[in-house]
């Protein structure tokens, strides 16, 4: 058993495979006049026990999944936005949080903007505009056909009248 533990120990070591400063990825963010992405990392540095004479750079493959395409401001410092998958030869042998490195703040300008284009590209906002729209076209056109008859029948009475006798017509020589 001792000639077993020396071989291990002399062939097998803990091997740092990522450590909590080793970049992973870069998330996009939106809302934020200060920073365009954020760094992702790992919460927790990840140690393999190998072989000693095991390629790292071959035999261990690094996989991401992020929890969303982009970020919206404000992000905090710490926050997970995704899964660091670590695998051995194939075999899934740890996962890891990737949190956010910094903290981002939020633009309010763009907030504001972010809001008001939610607003304006809501359909129920669209279908309002667009009874609005019609409604108001509806009114200039039934107003204006109004105005011409009133302005018709004024031209009616105000017309200028020949006056017919009732009696005998005249003739002149």
């Amino acid at each position: 058993a001792k000639k077993l533990f020396q071989w291990a120990f002399e062939n097998y070591s803990y091997r740092k495979i990522v450590d909590t400063t080793t970049m992973i990825y870069e998330l996009p963010v939106t809302l934020s006049a200060n920073a365009d992405y954020v760094t992702l990392l790992p919460e927790k540095p990840v140690e393999l026990f190998l072989p000693n004479d095991a390629d790292i750079a071959s035999e261990v493959t690094l996989q991401w999944r992020i929890l969303s395409g982009s970020a919206e401001a404000p992000v905090g410092e710490g926050d997970i936005a995704g899964i660091l998958l670590v695998r051995h030869n194939g075999v899934l042998v740890s996962t890891v949080n990737l949190v956010t490195k910094g903290g981002v703040s939020r633009s309010t300008f763009l907030y504001i903007l972010s809001v008001l284009e939610g607003i304006v590209t809501n359909g129920w906002f669209l279908l309002g505009v667009c009874i609005l729209f019609v409604g108001t076209v509806w009114y200039i056109v039934t107003k204006a056909k109004r105005r011409g008859r009133r302005q018709a029948a004024l031209a009616y009475r105000n017309r200028p009248r020949t006056s017919r006798s009732s009696g005998s017509i005249r003739r002149y020589k």
